[in-house]
């Protein structure tokens, strides 16, 4: 996954934005023999507990291929979610340092002021001009 990733990379800064239709059956072949040959090798493992949990991942690869492989057919699509990993990593911060929020309303207040605040420093507008255009009614991020 990491080389077609990288075969992704390769092929936007070539300005293509699509693998072909040949490229995307052969990553397909790929990752279906790879979840092929982890089945096999799965019979091998001696502990229940390694051999259960291995097929657990498997059954669950192989029943949302499409969507673990989605990334090679949209080019806009990341290849991970790091991104908004990172953007809820602060809302966990702030549930383990405080407890969570005294009301759902609060925790709702909280997640909508950083959706401004992050939405603002993504498209790199003033944090505070962007507040004050709310607080004058006109529409940010369209």
């Amino acid at each position: 996954m990491l080389r077609i990733e990288k075969n992704r990379k390769i092929l936007t800064a070539f300005g293509r934005d699509y693998f072909t239709k040949k490229e995307i059956t052969e990553i397909e072949k790929e990752y279906d023999m790879i979840l092929q040959k982890a089945e096999e090798e799965n019979k091998e493992i001696s502990s229940t507990y390694w051999q259960e949990k291995e097929e657990k991942l498997r059954k669950r690869l192989v029943k949302s291929k499409v969507n673990v492989l989605f990334y090679i057919h949209d080019f806009t699509v990341p290849y991970d979610n790091n991104f908004m990993e990172r953007l809820l990593r602060m809302i966990k911060s702030k549930t383990k340092v405080s407890g969570g929020f005294r009301s759902s309303r609060g925790g709702e207040r909280f997640g909508n002021i950083m959706s401004i605040i992050k939405t603002s420093k993504l498209r790199k507008q003033d944090v505070y001009k962007s507040i004050g255009q709310i607080f004058e009614g006109k529409i940010l991020f369209a």
